[in-house]
């Protein structure tokens, strides 16, 4: 009888944009989009999802401070009540910009890697469009983009972040270390 798998704990967090209709139904959309590309991202083994949280916002310029600041807080404290996760996997937008900041996403991360740690892979897929920036290529281990236009590779976008988080997560490759990475 071959081993058994391991069990993995990995955190997944959905934010993107589009011209759904109507938000809740967008939310579900993504959920289940991402939950599953990570289900069915090869043998990843026993993997525990632990959803965090999804929301959709249309294209239109900056987020209101308050609504900005409620979604990352209401992320965050899901992190932190999921307790030990072994990787974490977000579908964010890479252009997401707030009342007081130009890089809420590179906030985001550096906020989630301060509770996980610098140990704990983190996975982020992206628009082809994004803004990069040097916050978020510092606390994201593996970041990745959809490859067409528009976007319907979303699916295989979550089996490419997925692997390699999954590789990562089981100690079979480290991403590029950021200390190392050089950055100007």
């Amino acid at each position: 009888m071959p081993d058994a798998l391991p069990t993995f704990r990995l955190a997944v967090v959905s934010d993107t944009h589009g011209h759904v209709g109507y938000c809740l139904d967008a939310v579900r959309m993504l959920e289940a989009l991402d939950v599953q590309a990570v289900i069915h991202c090869g043998d990843i083994g026993s993997v525990d999802i632990v959803p965090l949280i999804a929301t959709h916002g249309g294209a239109g310029g900056r987020v209101a401070a308050k609504a900005y600041t409620a979604f990352r807080d209401e992320l965050l404290e899901r992190l932190k009540a999921a307790g030990k996760v072994d990787g974490i996997y977000l579908a964010l937008h890479g252009a997401f910009i707030a009342e007081g900041t130009d890089d809420a996403e590179g906030e985001i991360l550096k906020r989630t890697r301060a509770i996980i740690g610098k140990e704990i892979p983190v996975a982020v897929t992206l628009d082809p469009h994004s803004n990069v920036t040097r916050t978020m290529a510092l606390h994201a281990n593996i970041i990745t983009a959809f490859r067409t236009s528009p976007h319907v590779d979303q699916y295989e976008t979550a089996l490419r972040a997925s692997a390699i988080l999954d590789r990562a997560m089981k100690g079979e490759v480290k991403p590029q270390d950021r200390k190392s990475t050089r950055l100007n």
